[in-house]
């Protein structure tokens, strides 16, 4: 999340050419941060079964936040219109991954043969997909792969596919540190060059190889330091949602990054844009957290968790029933 945010901090284009290197530096990891996320959640979900608690309990999240921002925005003056109103409800990474929580369990219970024949079409979908974008970047094909509503749903799926393939073989396969750190080295620096020399950005799109394996040394790297048992990580974790809620907010981001922080300004006249996005990064997530500490006094308050939950029962009924003919056709194959 943190590499996520300082993708999302801004840069003004008077400023760009004196703060390029850094720029550069922080949009490579911007799409790498998405896929080390995903990465992470599709590991723990790809073992549980489906609860449609998770999905409701996204939606009221993003439902607070951005209701929360949107009354943030009119109270600091900025009006706007219905459209703007709507639009500020839309996430594609939510959509996505309410998308992969759902189809994820239907994925796991296909055969592994056939597990790893989809996991290598998809894998040679993202390299087509990356040279049609390098070579072709204005073809219908290039466009449709930087559609958030579509990419989200479709990788994010990929990945959770890829979970439940490579948690079948990973004990068979031994990389040590040092080389997954080369890895992930060589593939960030290529990153970052082509962004930086060339001004090639397909490389960091979410679904290229490069950037996926980026994000999966990493992962290996996190994994097998075992960090998801450390209570401070575990709780700076709960609110990493809630800060991409609030840096992705439509109306909220030039409010905030403009007006508020007046961030663009500030990198028009300095070469500070490097220490501009970490102080973003503090103060994004030290809202962040006093966000949440309100989000969960209200749903507490108000019972959210037990209205979802009774939303839920008849959810996962009629999820049980599709799943389980799902797993009976499954079975014949």
């Amino acid at each position: 999340m943190i590499a996520i945010t300082l993708n999302h901090t801004p840069i003004s284009d008077a400023s760009l050419e004196m703060n390029a290197f850094a720029h550069a530096f922080f949009y490579a990891g911007g799409q790498f941060g998405v896929n080390l996320f995903v990465l992470i959640g599709a590991w723990f979900l790809v073992d549980q079964r489906f609860k449609s608690i998770r999905v409701v309990r996204l939606v009221f999240e993003m439902f607070f936040y951005s209701l929360l921002l949107d009354l943030i925005c009119l109270l600091m003056g900025n009006h706007f219109t219905v459209r703007m109103f709507l639009h500020s409800f839309s996430y594609w990474f939510c959509f996505g991954y309410a998308a992969m929580i759902i189809i994820g369990p239907f994925l796991t219970k296909l055969p592994i043969r056939i597990r790893i024949v989809l996991t290598l079409i998809s894998a040679g979908v993202s390299v087509i997909a990356t040279i049609i974008g390098i070579f072709a970047p204005n073809s219908i094909f290039s466009k449709l792969f930087v559609k958030g509503l579509f990419i989200g749903p479709y990788w994010f799926c990929s990945v959770f596919l890829f979970v439940s393939v490579s948690k079948t073989f990973i004990n068979r396969v031994q990389i040590s540190r040092v080389s997954l750190s080369l890895v992930f080295l060589i593939t960030y620096l290529t990153m970052f060059v082509a962004i930086y020399h060339y001004g090639c950005t397909v490389l960091r799109e979410v679904h290229s190889p490069i950037c996926f394996i980026a994000a999966l040394s990493i992962f290996e790297l996190i994994r097998r330091r075992k960090p998801f048992t450390n209570v401070v990580i575990n709780n700076i974790a709960k609110i990493t949602f809630g800060a991409y809620l609030f840096q992705s907010h439509q109306i909220l981001k030039v409010l905030y990054w403009d007006g508020l922080m007046r961030f663009t300004e500030v990198s028009e006249c300095s070469m500070l844009y490097s220490f501009e996005a970490l102080i973003n990064v503090t103060i994004v997530f030290c809202l962040t957290m006093i966000i949440e500490a309100i989000r969960t006094r209200l749903f507490e308050a108000f019972k959210i968790d037990t209205i979802a939950e009774s939303i839920t029962q008849s959810l996962d009924c009629i999820y049980g029933q599709v799943f389980d003919r799902w797993c009976k056709t499954v079975a014949l194959i």
